[in-house]
């Protein structure tokens, strides 16, 4: 993640280095090395939100607490390359599977599902 320097505090708290733009480089270092699922499940669990709520929030937590990576319907080359290497993994050797699409694209996919609920007044960004 990239951050324009304004502070010395780290947002992680953790391996700041400045790139050749003048932008502060956060690197995050992870409390278990992060692996997929073996073998793959067949159960494929959606972790639902609408956006701002903070599903990659969650997923960044429960990555660190099981050490299995998390998907994602969506490739965001900025999560895959700061932590987030499922990204656009939809499969069952995830933990789950990031959407924000109620109902999903492909409704048969998902087998059970976690609702992430926030103040709509807190994600909603203006």
């Amino acid at each position: 993640m990239l951050r324009p320097l304004q502070s010395g505090r780290s947002y992680y708290g953790n391996n700041i280095g400045i790139s050749h733009l003048g932008f502060r480089e956060i690197r995050v270092s992870w409390c278990k090395d992060l692996r997929l699922r073996s073998p793959p499940s067949s159960h494929v669990v959606a972790l639902v939100s609408y956006p701002g709520s903070g599903n990659t929030w969650l997923r960044y937590l429960l990555q660190q607490v099981t050490g299995i990576v998390t998907g994602s319907i969506y490739m965001d080359y900025g999560l895959r390359m700061h932590g987030f290497p499922a990204e656009n993994v939809t499969d069952g050797s995830v933990l789950v599977v990031k959407t924000h699409e109620a109902p999903p694209v492909e409704p048969n996919k998902f087998k059970s599902a976690i609702l992430l609920i926030r103040n709509p007044r807190d994600a909603i960004l203006i």
